[in-house]
């Protein structure tokens, strides 16, 4: 069983027009166990109300992956930021930069919110060259290892300044590595959702 199962039982019904039904917790317990019998509340409590400022991963770890980071972009993240149009540097600096060098996103707890960064300001320089976005990876990657803080001059409306980000971590993205001492639960739930019906692909 997976997901798609409880997701089927719990959410289907007639069809018709769109409408809020409420629910409560005790009700998705109740499917769940109708499915698979297991300690849900306890599930629930560790994974979802026990959970603070991290997140979840122990199902990943319990399906035979982890999370990790590599220095190079992959081809899915690079592939959002077309999409998107943007440079995503959430795991480095913790921001999320707009085309034109716009700050649209500032990560708490991360170096860029430490230096006083924040969504909307507009980076113009970065250690004294004009802002571009592969001038501030490169600026990343060059500063790996440096105890000196990458200076970023913004603008925030009719104010400028210039911001000490102290980060020498070099670029980080979000990859999922495999963990060879479990089974890889996680290829056999895409098999199934490849193959619904059961048995092997023809």
């Amino acid at each position: 069983h997976t997901l798609d199962d409880f997701c089927r039982k719990f959410f289907g019904g007639e069809s018709g027009a769109p409408k809020v039904v409420p629910y409560k917790l005790e009700e998705v317990i109740t499917v769940l166990n109708s499915i698979y019998r297991h300690d849900w509340k306890t599930f629930f409590e560790t994974r979802i109300y026990d959970v603070q400022n991290r997140a979840p991963l122990q199902g990943l770890l319990e399906s035979g992956w982890h999370l990790a980071y590599q220095e190079t972009e992959t081809d899915y993240i690079k592939a959002v930021q077309t999409l998107r149009k943007n440079t995503d540097l959430r795991f480095s600096l913790g921001v999320v930069m707009k085309e034109g060098g716009v700050i649209g996103d500032v990560v708490s707890g991360q170096p860029a919110e430490a230096s006083g960064l924040a969504p909307g300001m507009k980076l113009i320089a970065i250690n004294g060259r004009q802002y571009s976005s592969d001038l501030l990876k490169a600026a990343i990657k060059a500063n790996k290892g440096s105890a000196e803080p990458i200076e970023l001059l913004a603008q925030n409306g009719e104010f400028f300044k210039t911001y000490s980000v102290k980060y020498s971590g070099g670029e980080r993205y979000p990859i999922l590595e495999r963990n060879k001492d479990n089974s890889d639960l996680l290829k056999d739930i895409l098999a199934m959702k490849a193959n619904p019906v059961g048995g092997k692909k023809k």
